[in-house]
Order: C-alpha cells, then structure tokens, then sequence
C-alpha cells in the first residue's frame, strides 16, 4: 500500500514538474518575442505646414524635404495622414513626418 502511495506521488510531482517545465517555455518564448526589435514602437514626430498659394502636395515634398525614396510614397503618407481626397488649399495646415 505504502509503495502505491509513493508511486502516485512521484507521478504527480513529476507531470507538475513537467507542466512547470513546459509552462516556463512558453513564457520564456513570449517575453522574447514581445521584446523584438520589430515590436518596439518608434516615436514619430511630425512638423504642421500651412499650405500657400499654389501649393500642391508634390511640391511641398519635392521643396522642402530630403528625398531618401520615391515621392509616390510621401505624397501618399501625407495624403493618408491628413485624410485628403480633394485639393489643398492656401491656409489649410497639413501634418508632415519629419523623418521624410
């Protein structure tokens, strides 16, 4: 009777062990993705324009920032950013990404 008991023990001590094992393993996998560099959010920062006469969005790219890749895509982040599906207007203030 003894040698049952001990070996229902053993048993149980063992699968929590496994369990604790297995648990830790997971965690370990969680914590190590939810540290990536791919989950890190940047701080962006952007800069208010207010457009001028004759203004248009290609121009205020191509005048007054560094163009690091193609302007198709700054025209459609700043579109995109302020919600602009018409023209822009003299007095209208947009919002710009400072890293363009």
């Amino acid at each position: 009777m003894n040698k049952k008991i001990y070996l229902n023990k053993f048993r149980c001590i063992v699968f929590l062990l496994v369990i604790f094992i297995f648990g830790t393993g997971v965690q370990t996998t969680n914590l190590s993705n939810y540290f990536s560099d791919e989950n890190i959010n940047e701080v962006q920062s952007y800069t208010y324009y207010t457009v001028k006469k004759n203004d248009t969005i290609w121009s205020i790219v191509s005048d007054n920032f560094a163009i690091k890749r193609d302007k198709r895509d700054y025209v459609n982040l700043i579109t995109d950013l302020n919600d602009i599906t018409t023209d822009i207007y003299p007095g209208q203030t947009i919002i710009i990404p400072n890293d363009i």
